[in-house]
């Protein structure tokens, strides 16, 4: 049986950080900060968040993940680049 998120992008404090929070818990009992995709073997999606040239650091907790990024490019401008189906 699979299961279906709904992601909710949300902006923070911290103008190189965007949070995407879950409708259901992604992990549970622990949170993890990973620097980059060799720290992220734990988790897949981490990994493959890191295959994006901007992130520098995910932040995965309960319902959601953090993703830091490198001022080499805004954020307006991944959304665009992005676009969601």
């Amino acid at each position: 049986m699979s299961s279906t998120y709904i992601i909710t992008p949300k902006s923070t404090t911290n103008d190189k950080r965007y949070k995407f929070e879950a409708n259901a818990f992604l992990v549970q009992g622990t949170s993890y900060e990973f620097g980059n995709i060799d720290e992220a073997k734990p988790s897949p999606l981490a990994q493959e968040l890191f295959h994006l040239h901007f992130v520098k650091t995910i932040y995965l907790a309960q319902n959601f993940v953090a993703v830091e990024k490198y001022d080499i490019v805004a954020w307006d401008m991944i959304w665009i680049s992005s676009p969601l189906p």
